[in-house]
């Protein structure tokens, strides 16, 4: 038999199996580990399973994922008819603002206000996070159910949705619009996850275009492990599968040339020859692209993650709604260095930032590019 045992105010929700173990579902790693206890259910005519949890500081954990898929149910985007969700939480302009010291959105996101939830001791609570910036984000999450980006992540990632959510272009009609492309590819050593990406800007809007590449023999495992959506990428046409041991820079190098056969006016590939691998240089060149070797020097890499960043928060960023960029975007961690230069890595080891990476050796290259052209003009006498 399994049951709900609601624990404590009633913010988080206990399983508790036959054992008399206890697990939190915001413990929960990855999927695998909630589905054991749908799958130990099977043998049951009437079986109900029910979680409850306020938000986290995770937007690639797997508690949020739910939540997401939740919210597409409630707003009939999916149909579950067999499953129920009620989602409660405060109100989020479109710069993803709330007035938390609203009692409305108090109430909103408590559906236990004026019972469990004293009004007068969360409205404290609100003031205090008001006065204490670092009390906010708790305050956000667990009193307000708004998911608030980890406190390592550099990126909110709710910016970056609000950016490309402006835009609808299609890859067959981006091809068709006079964009010059600048590639860039984050190739993994041997069996983990790589990535290729084309920047463009058109209209005053950076473009970016990714897909990544896993092998076969290790995608279950990892999508498992780490928590990956691996799969989900490969239908929703984010990520190609190899059927090799490791990676296949054929594979790659396809996908570039699928590209331009598809319209796109590929300028410049760059990629650090050091960690490209004997094999894919040769393949790119042979197949008539234009690869600069880029070295991966952080102040220089710092160059066009401060050229995303901005085009982000003016709203002038479009990833094609790609869900793979957004998990990689809310794994990078950066700190600053001097003269403004961002040195970034993963939030965590077993976490993957390859899309984002991919990202910017290809805006680099479009900037850089860009600079020699604008020279060149200066030096003709043309404006």
């Amino acid at each position: 038999m399994i049951y709900a045992d609601l624990a404590g105010n009633g913010e988080r929700l206990r399983i508790k199996s036959r054992s008399g173990n206890n697990v939190e579902i915001q413990a929960f790693k990855k999927a695998a580990q909630y589905n054991r206890f749908k799958e130990a259910m099977k043998a049951y005519t009437n079986k109900l399973m029910i979680g409850i949890t306020t938000a986290g500081d995770n937007v690639n954990s797997f508690c949020y994922r739910r939540l997401e898929y939740a919210v597409k149910v409630t707003g009939g985007l999916v149909e579950d008819d067999t499953l129920f969700a009620f989602v409660a939480r405060a109100d989020q302009d479109e710069n993803g603002d709330c007035d938390y010291l609203d009692p409305v959105q108090h109430e909103k996101a408590n559906p236990g206000y004026g019972v469990t939830i004293r009004p007068d001791g969360i409205l404290a609570e609100a003031r205090q996070a008001m006065a204490d910036p670092q009390q906010r984000k708790d305050f956000l999450s667990r009193s307000l159910n708004i998911y608030t980006s980890a406190v390592k992540a550099w990126f909110d990632i709710e910016e970056f949705r609000r950016s490309d959510g402006k835009y609808t272009w299609t890859l067959d009609e981006l091809a068709r619009l006079p964009i010059d492309w600048y590639g860039g590819a984050d190739l993994s050593r041997c069996y983990d996850l790589t990535a290729a990406c084309l920047y463009g800007c058109f209209d005053g809007v950076d473009i970016c275009i990714t897909h990544g590449f896993f092998p076969v023999t290790q995608a279950a495992r990892k999508a498992d492990e780490d928590g990956i959506p691996l799969f989900g990428w490969q239908e929703d046409g984010w990520l190609t599968i190899c059927n090799s041991p490791t990676v296949n820079m054929g594979d790659v190098v396809q996908w570039f040339k699928d590209m331009r056969a598809r319209g796109f006016r590929i300028a410049q590939v760059g990629h650090d020859r050091k960690f490209a691998g004997e094999e894919y240089f040769p393949l790119m060149r042979k197949a008539g692209f234009s690869v600069i070797d880029q070295p991966q020097y952080f102040y220089q890499k710092s160059q066009g993650f401060r050229h995303i960043e901005k085009a982000v928060k003016d709203g002038n960023f479009y990833y094609l709604h790609s869900e793979a960029y957004e998990y990689c975007v809310g794994n990078v961690a950066g700190v600053e260095k001097t003269d403004d230069a961002v040195q970034y890595e993963k939030v965590q080891q077993d976490q993957r930032i390859d899309l984002f990476d991919a990202s910017v050796f290809a805006c680099l290259r479009m900037i850089e590019a860009g600079a020699k052209s604008k020279k060149a003009r200066a030096w003709w006498g043309e404006s």
